[in-house]
């Protein structure tokens, strides 16, 4: 078994470290609800996103950080996460 000291260092470092996907900055006031979070977010694309973060989905450990998260803080993007709100472009050309 692990100490929990080491345990703590690992979370840290996954904490630290570069995800997978970049970094995205929170650009609303995070307004955390029962069991999920949404998030309005600059993604590493440049591209802003809705995301609603859940334990479920997303992990533990993000969903953590999404709770406690402010305006203007820094998240781990992970790959894959589309956008809770169907762009506008798209709506306008009939294209969901």
């Amino acid at each position: 078994m692990t100490s929990q000291g080491e345990a703590m260092t690992s979370q840290e470092e996954a904490m630290t470290s570069a995800p997978e996907g970049g970094w995205a900055r929170v650009t609303a006031p995070v307004r955390p609800r029962p069991r999920h979070v949404p998030l309005s977010l600059c993604c590493p694309d440049g591209v802003l996103r809705r995301v609603t973060v859940t334990a479920a989905r997303h992990g533990r450990m993000l969903y953590r950080q999404a709770r406690t998260s402010r305006w203007g803080d820094l998240l781990p993007f992970p790959d894959g996460v589309g956008s809770d709100v169907t762009p506008t472009d798209a709506i306008k050309s009939g294209d969901k």
